[in-house]
């Protein structure tokens, strides 16, 4: 299936007229295909690229394209009452020329100090340029910003880390359940319990530590083979 989809796309799609030069393709963990472009403005190029396959499998509802980017994740400490949400998301954009939809922003949490942090999520590339100085200028206060490290790989169904939902070996549903104590009718932002991790408890080992941490050993998946990706699922470009 994938042969044919990828033999039409070649036959059909000049990448030279694109300059785009150098290019891979891999198989992503959900089992799809991806193509890798690696270019200068690859973002763009890249975006380009998916708009071109997806107008040629137009009509085609079992062919889904996407172009997301690699991403970073951002924590900002110490805003005050003052600052909302859009005004840091309106500070990142002025900042960086990002579009609206390529910055994602949680909620505001408290911090013990009485103070409030937030998580922003945006394109790699800007997330490190945001977090070069340590600093972010957000109305009248000059606020810390940090880069995250990227998460490990788990599957929110089973909260075990190391698969997806395609290649997951567990029939357990913890979807409903704390990341943080592994006990349900809560979410991990307003928990205040002792960390517990449901999926090494079942396992019988060392359990002080939240649901997918990189302390958590991982659960490994069952082989994916090709196939069409449902609806709602996204790669790196097909």
């Amino acid at each position: 299936m994938y042969s044919e989809l990828m033999r039409r796309a070649r036959e059909n799609i000049s990448l030279e007229d694109m300059d785009i030069r150098d290019t891979k393709i891999t198989k992503t963990l959900k089992g799809s295909l991806a193509v890798q472009v690696y270019a200068a403005e690859a973002r763009q190029k890249a975006k380009g690229l998916a708009e071109k396959i997806r107008e040629l499998y137009r009509g085609n509802e079992k062919v889904k394209v996407y172009s997301p980017s690699p991403t970073g994740e951002l924590i900002i400490w110490d805003l005050d009452e003052t600052i909302e949400e859009e005004e840091v998301r309106q500070t990142v954009i002025k900042l960086t020329g990002m579009e609206t939809e390529d910055i994602k922003i949680g909620s505001k949490r408290v911090m013990r100090n009485g103070m409030f942090s937030l998580w922003v999520r945006c394109p790699l590339e800007e997330a490190v340029k945001l977090s070069e100085n340590g600093k972010i200028r957000i109305g009248w206060s000059s606020l810390r910003i940090q880069l995250l490290k990227k998460r490990p790989i788990k599957y929110f169904r089973c909260m075990a880390r190391g698969h997806t939902r395609e290649s997951c070996p567990s029939k357990i549903d913890r979807s409903g359940c704390c990341y943080n104590c592994g006990r349900q009718g809560h979410r991990a932002e307003t928990c205040r319990s002792r960390a517990v991790c449901p999926v090494c408890v079942e396992r019988g080992v060392e359990a002080g530590h939240r649901a997918g941490d990189a302390v958590c050993p991982p659960v490994y998946g069952r082989p994916v083979l090709g196939r069409i990706p449902r609806q709602g699922e996204g790669q790196k470009g097909e």
